[in-house]
């Protein structure tokens, strides 16, 4: 019995190796666009329905507060007059968790609002007893609500979606595609008075029998102006622990509009994220990139004409991962657009094209050495540039001092100030980016391997630990004995 299980398990930690092996690898299942640290996104050109770009838009994921935007185009097909009242029942407060997103001060059960009011608050700060008041008042309950949630999904075509809440709180059977939220967010965009609630920046709510005036603003950063980016016009922002960061955005330029949905990102790189996919969308819509999206592969020694900046993805607006310095050498994998896919020490990353050779120059070495992480940051891109290889100029976006906000840690440094040491500085960047970050993103699966590594060596251990007890048969005999005596 005992080898038996000894057997059992080791064959479930093997089974528990092999998956979270296997895990770790589902990182580009279905990639058309620009790889970035979001693990899907969809790009719909609003005006056709076209996807332009993306990465698993197919796949099932939690939606967090993004959920909002399919509860408020409910209630405005459902609500003729937003000046009706709603008043909060003890369920829509008390079904709050500790860490839900709210009014400040949260709403009390009893208070009166108008549905107006009660839209702003769900859709600009993305306050949940909003969306469970709304739930209740159209539909009486929130389970009522869902089902029209996800009435409402099939018949935009939204098919792989679920919604069981109107507010996107983590449940299992809550969950979305990044293509599915994306046909959401612009059916509803197509709604007026949806549109007039998100191109809101600041909104009152007033005074009401249970509390003083009410102050909101815009949670979504590219929308509020916080993170600059051209022709961004609405938004909604969601995060959970099982989520992660999720991001939709509406963006118009040179008479084309993009929707652009963003699932299982993070805080920091969120806003990132969606400003590379927005580049590169719009290099296809306008035209002044190839189509479709695809790496030219190549395996060639290139050098560095100037200090050129390393990126962690294809767009200036990604972080540095540090400076190939004039002369040093990388092997290029790929090229697309101005931008070429370099092999680095801890990974692959991106360079403009214009600032490498295939030709060695004569005084360099054609190896780069490597220093010590230690080692300080090398200097920024080289101050020559006076053509950008790269999609977000090449498509009429012009640089400003405003806009090297999304290039942290970058100092500037003059032609005289480069170092006269050929050495390429691969950095490990502040906030954790390339190896680390993928350690960051796969915690769990090497905490579980690990788990699994130590249950192995201590049912071994136990097995050759164990002094042998004579033959079966012997020991049986003597505990029928014993029982008998019993």
């Amino acid at each position: 019995m005992i080898k038996k299980m000894q057997k059992r398990w080791i064959l479930f930690c093997l089974v528990v190796l092999m998956a979270a092996g296997q895990s770790g690898q589902i990182v580009r299942a279905e990639l058309q666009g620009p790889d970035v640290f979001g693990e899907g996104y969809c790009v719909l050109n609003w005006d056709t329905g076209e996807v332009v770009l993306s990465k698993n838009k197919d796949e099932k994921m939690f939606p967090a507060s993004i959920t909002k935007v399919l509860t408020a185009l409910v209630v405005l097909e459902h609500v003729e007059n937003l000046e009706e009242k709603i008043t909060f029942s003890e369920y829509a407060i008390q079904s709050l968790t500790s860490n839900s997103s709210t009014l400040v001060p949260v709403a009390q059960a009893g208070e009166v609002m108008s549905v107006r009011d009660v839209l702003h608050g769900m859709l600009l700060v993305s306050a949940n007893e909003c969306s469970t008041a709304l739930a209740e008042y159209v539909a009486g309950s929130e389970e009522a609500f869902a089902r029209m949630m996800n009435e409402k999904a099939k018949e935009i075509g939204a098919n792989n979606s679920h919604f069981v809440n109107a507010h996107g709180l983590h449940e299992e059977e809550h969950y979305t595609t990044p293509y599915d939220i994306a046909l959401i967010f612009g059916e509803a965009l197509r709604n007026e008075r949806f549109l007039e609630i998100e191109q809101q920046i600041d909104y009152v709510i007033p005074a009401t029998n249970k509390s003083e005036a009410r102050e909101l603003h815009m949670g979504h950063s590219m929308v509020n102006g916080e993170e600059l980016y051209e022709g961004v016009f609405a938004g909604k922002t969601g995060r959970t622990y099982y989520a992660g960061r999720t991001l939709l955005t509406a963006c118009r330029r040179d008479g084309n509009t993009a929707i652009v949905s963003l699932m299982k990102s993070d805080d920091y790189k969120c806003y990132i994220d969606t400003k590379i996919i927005l580049d590169y969308a719009f290099g296809q819509l306008n035209h002044t990139m190839q189509e479709p999206f695809a790496w030219e592969e190549c395996q060639e020694q290139v050098w560095a004409t100037a200090n050129v900046t390393i990126r962690e993805f294809p767009s200036t607006h990604a972080i540095s991962m540090g400076v190939l310095e004039e002369g040093n050498s990388l092997i290029r994998l790929g090229t697309y657009e101005g931008w070429s896919m370099v092999q680095c020490a801890s990974g692959n990353y991106y360079i403009g094209s214009a600032y490498l050779t295939t030709e060695e120059p004569e005084e360099s070495e054609p190896v780069p050495t490597v220093p010590d992480e230690s080692d300080a940051p090398g200097p920024a891109e080289s101050n020559a540039q006076t053509s950008s290889p790269n999609p977000a100029e090449s498509s009429g976006q012009e640089e400003n001092p405003e806009s090297s906000q999304s290039d942290p840690g970058m100092p500037q440094e003059s032609e005289g100030e480069r170092s006269q040491e050929m050495v390429f500085q691969e950095s490990k960047p502040k906030d954790g980016s390339g190896i680390w970050q993928n350690v960051m993103r796969y915690k769990w699966i090497y905490l579980a391997e690990a788990a699994a590594i130590v249950v192995i060596v201590s049912v071994c251990a136990f097995k050759l630990s164990r002094k042998p007890r004579g033959h079966g048969k012997i020991n049986r005999d003597k505990y029928r004995r014993k029982r008998r005596k019993w």
